[in-house]
Formats: C-alpha cells, sequence, structure tokens
C-alpha cells in the first residue's frame, strides 16, 4: 500500500454470503476513483460473485455426476455378485443336503437288511457332506464379518506376521516336507493384526495345496520397494502355477481351478475382501508348471 492515498475494496457476493473481495487503487492512473468508476466496480463484483457460483455449482454438478456413476457402477457390480453369490451358494448348500438325503433312504435300507458294513460307509458319506456344509457356512460367514468386524490397527514388524502364519500352519509344511525361505526384513506396518496373518496364513496354505507333483516344494515369503517406495508382500510358490486367462477369476467367490481341490473356493476371495477393505491390493503372477507368486500391498 507504499504510496496509495485512494483505494477502494467491493465484496463479491451471492446473495448475503461474500465469496470475493475485489480492491482497486489509484496508482496505475494517478487519479482518485470516481463515483462512477466505483459504481462500475460494484456491477463487476456483482457479475464476478455470479460466475464463482456458477463455477462452484458446475464443478459440485459433475463431482456428483461422477460419484453417482461410479456409484452406480459399483452398485451394478455389487447386485452381479450378488446373483452369483445367491445362485451359487443355493447349489452349494442343495448339493449336500441331496446326499445326506438319499444316504438317509439307503441307511434304513441297510438296517433292515442287517448290512452294518454299507451302514458305516453310508453315514461315513453324510458325515462328510455335513462338514462339507459346515466349512461353507463358516467361510460364508467369516466372509460377511469382513469390513463390519475390525480389531484396532496396531504398528507391528511384519516378521512378526511371517512368524504367526507359520505357526498355524506348522503341520501342513512338515506334512508336505516345504522349504520355507524368508530374510527377516525391518519393514513396520500398521495394520489389523488379527485380520493380515488370515491373509499370510491363506497365502501360505494355498500355495502348499497346489504344489502339484513337485518334488522339492518351496515357498518363499518376502518384501521389496516398489513405486514410490511404498512396500510391496509377497509369497512365491514353485507349485502347479496359474494360467494367465485365470488370474482375475481366481480372486472371485467360489472359483476353483479344480472341482477336486479341497476348500470352498472363498480362500482367495476372503484375502482380496481383507487386503482391500484396507485401502490394499493384491495381483498374482503365473505361469502353468512354473509356480506362482502373489503380491499385496498395503495403504
Amino acid at each position: 500500500m507504499h504510496g496509495v492515498k485512494d483505494f477502494a475494496a467491493v465484496a463479491a457476493r451471492v446473495g448475503e454470503k461474500p465469496v470475493a473481495i475485489i480492491c482497486v487503487d489509484h496508482k496505475i492512473s494517478g487519479r482518485p476513483i470516481s463515483d462512477e468508476q466505483l459504481e462500475a466496480l460494484r456491477l463487476f463484483a456483482g457479475y464476478a460473485g455470479l460466475a464463482i457460483e456458477n463455477a462452484r455449482l458446475n464443478t459440485a454438478l459433475q463431482n456428483e455426476l461422477i460419484q453417482r456413476k461410479t456409484f452406480i457402477e459399483e452398485l451394478e457390480a455389487k447386485n452381479a455378485e450378488l446373483e452369483r453369490f445367491t445362485y451359487t451358494v443355493s447349489h452349494d448348500l442343495k448339493s449336500p443336503l441331496v446326499t445326506i438325503r438319499g444316504f438317509l433312504g439307503y441307511l434304513e435300507q441297510d438296517a433292515i437288511s442287517g448290512s452294518f458294513e454299507k451302514f458305516r460307509q453310508d453315514i461315513s458319506r453324510i458325515e462328510t457332506a455335513v462338514e462339507k456344509m459346515q466349512n461353507l457356512l463358516r467361510d460364508l460367514l467369516e466372509l460377511s464379518r469382513i469390513g463390519r468386524l475390525i480389531n484396532p490397527p496396531t504398528y507391528i514388524a511384519f516378521n512378526e506376521i511371517v512368524k504367526d502364519a507359520l505357526e498355524i500352519v506348522h503341520g501342513q509344511i512338515e506334512g508336505k516336507s516345504v522349504l520355507i525361505i524368508y530374510k527377516e526384513t525391518d519393514v513396520k506396518i500398521h495394520c489389523d493384526r488379527v485380520r493380515l496373518t488370515e491373509v499370510m496364513q491363506n497365502l501360505i496354505e494355498n500355495a502348499i495345496k497346489f504344489m502339484g507333483s513337485q518334488s522339492s516344494p518351496c515357498i518363499e515369503i518376502g518384501t521389496y520397494n516398489g513405486e514410490e517406495e511404498q512396500a510391496v508382500f509377497y509369497v512365491k510358490d514353485n507349485g502347479s502355477g496359474i494360467a494367465p486367462e485365470f488370474h482375475e477369476k481366481i480372486f472371485g467367490l467360489f472359483n476353483k481351478l479344480s472341482s477336486d481341490s479341497s476348500g470352498t473356493g472363498i480362500g482367495l476371495a476372503l484375502v482380496k475382501r481383507m487386503i482391500e477393505v484396507d485401502g490394499g491390493g493384491i495381483w498374482v503372477e503365473s505361469q502353468v508348471d512354473k509356480g506362482a507368486t502373489f503380491f499385496f500391498t498395503l495403504p
């Protein structure tokens, strides 16, 4: 304001709400600000206020349209998933029920005929069908809990997560004589310890399950710095591998690569949901007969 002897400040308003201030002075012209110029400034401020408000409303409208489009796309995806989920659940639950009902009839026939060997076989098949239903319902319940039941996040070394997961699957590792390669790291993460341990457990169990006929099964667990120095965690195996066309499908509900494999087909869907609920990401790189590597990031 050095050397300024005549100046004016006018508010650009939207209704009674000021949205900007327009300031002028006489330093360029050297002449006092006239009443006509002041009136013109007030008129300009009025138009400026309307332009600012129109721009704000247009931006808000564009943002709302983008949000609605995103919401609609997400809703359509959820509806498609729900439709597939409902169909698959009804089918997968119906199958063991049909088995149970059928063998209940055989039980009566075997009891009447006195064939106790067949009687025991029928009971075994019924128990297998019941166990299948229990496993499916358990996994569905776990899937529904993700995002609703959250443990308080804590700062913890990734080493501790790996140690916990390996302890849980120790029996499977020993049973299949799997070599575990893990180089300890000083990486610390802010996470739900229980959920992330479940993620590592599922990925290690999945690697063990699909070792195929590998004579020297091996699982490597590690981390490295990705783009912008973000930590990337991985579980790598030398098993049967996954064809590229199935890299996305395996993370869907009930998508099993083989109908002969154990489990309900929900495991990797659980892993994906647990990673993404906190803003992370997961993907796989693999080729048939060349093993698979699952990568994931955390926010």
